[in-house]
């Protein structure tokens, strides 16, 4: 029911039913996906409108439903297509929704060995986040050139948050516990920061968008900006899900670099 779900499906090696969902505002299935089990399967918009028809039509053998929250997809038309394992996909760790849904398939050995695999490569960041000395301060969040300038950032609840935290990264001060809109006169608040990371949505132009942060009278004021450390990440990489924190590893592992001076 949510592109979450499918990375999944996906890493415990599920079949998959001929429609799968992306998320409202994607072009297609996230680029840091394995890519193979996609061929052939056609991406459905399926939030916020629900598409059971068209869920039904596919006629899969079982549904695995992330938006189990309230307001979420009618569990008992869900129910009339196919049994449906239900979850809040929203809140908490991905580990812990992804062990349950491993468990219900009797994938259990399989989600132990891709989480392995992340806490193999969370060590081996950290390792490179120690080498630089002190724990760098690095924001991870929207810029909106559109609007007034203002930043919205989050910290530390969601994926991005959590992984800092594991690797030795520091949040920003001005930056909360939920997500945070900073307005454009509060931005110099952000000059603790030693490394901007900018979320850039798939159909937009990344390099456009740092060029009208560098010209932003007020950002480009920041130390970050004056030095160079600022870099544009995929946004889906802000929805929790077993390749999406792989992927936001190896996007921090090398801009770690421009904090060396490298």
């Amino acid at each position: 029911m949510y592109t979450s779900d499918l990375d999944y499906a996906i890493t415990l090696g599920l079949p998959l039913a001929p429609v799968q969902s992306i998320r409202e505002g994607s072009i297609g299935f996230p680029d840091f996906f394995p890519q193979e089990p996609l061929q052939g399967i056609e991406p459905l918009v399926n939030f916020p409108e629900f598409e059971y028809e068209k869920i039904a039509a596919a006629e899969p053998d079982v549904i695995i439903n992330g938006l189990g929250y309230e307001g979420g997809p009618d569990g008992a038309k869900l129910a009339a297509i196919a049994p449906t394992f239900t979850y809040d996909g929203f809140d908490g760790d991905w580990r812990d929704d992804f062990k349950a849904v491993a468990a219900a398939f009797g994938k259990e050995q399989v989600a132990e060995d891709f989480l392995q695999q992340v806490n193999t490569r969370t060590g081996e960041v950290k390792a490179k986040v120690a080498a630089l000395g002190e724990a760098p301060t690095v924001a991870y969040g929207y810029y909106y050139p559109g609007g007034n300038g203002e930043f919205i950032g989050s910290e530390p609840d969601n994926l991005i948050g959590q992984i800092f935290a594991e690797v030795g990264i520091k949040p920003p001060k001005a930056v909360g516990k939920e997500w945070t809109e900073i307005s454009a006169e509060k931005i110099p608040e952000l000059s603790d920061v030693d490394l901007l990371m900018i979320a850039v949505e798939t159909d937009s132009d990344p390099d456009k968008e740092l060029a009208a942060l560098r010209k932003d009278p007020i950002w480009s004021q920041l130390p970050a900006v004056k030095a160079g450390h600022v870099v544009a990440v995929n946004n889906e990489l802000s929805y929790a899900s077993p390749h999406a924190h792989l992927e936001f590893l190896d996007v921090l592992e090398p801009n770690l670099a421009l904090l060396a001076g490298e």
